[in-house]
């Protein structure tokens, strides 16, 4: 499975990927669902955060609580998140989740969600605002 990289990074409690609709199409962990409900609502609201201040389109989101701190990466129509402990080194955990979604893109990868009038949407590797874990800001 996709999170199984992520699933064995120490501190990881969770991890989730999700479709543009909100559903779930993998998770781990025991607040996995969890996880995966918050990242939809999450990436609605830093849209729109991301609208409103023109700030261009959202490409990662991550925040710390007083026991858990979550990464999450968008990238096409897809959300990645993973919740760690608190105080765990992030930066493995954000590296493998722009492996991941770089990965969705490419064959083998997932389908492209299509739009009404039939054309896929853009969810391809090239159209990923996640291209390589290069890319992920070190923390």
């Amino acid at each position: 499975m996709r999170l199984d990289t992520l699933r064995s990074l120490s501190g990881v409690r969770a991890c989730a990927l999700v479709g543009e609709d909100g559903l779930p199409l993998e998770m781990q962990g025991e607040l996995g669902d969890v996880l995966a409900a918050e990242l939809a609502s999450l990436r609605a609201s830093s849209e729109r955060v991301g609208r409103r201040l023109g700030a261009g389109q959202m490409t990662r989101l991550t925040f710390t609580s007083d026991l858990i701190e979550v990464v999450a990466v968008f990238t096409g129509s897809f959300t990645l998140g993973a919740a760690l402990l608190r105080g765990t080194d992030t930066r493995s955990a954000q590296q493998a989740l722009a492996r991941i979604a770089a990965g969705l893109g490419a064959p083998g990868g997932l389908p492209s969600p299509v739009l009404p009038d039939g054309a896929p949407q853009g969810n391809t590797a090239q159209d990923s605002p996640v291209q390589s874990s290069a890319a992920v800001e070190r923390r």
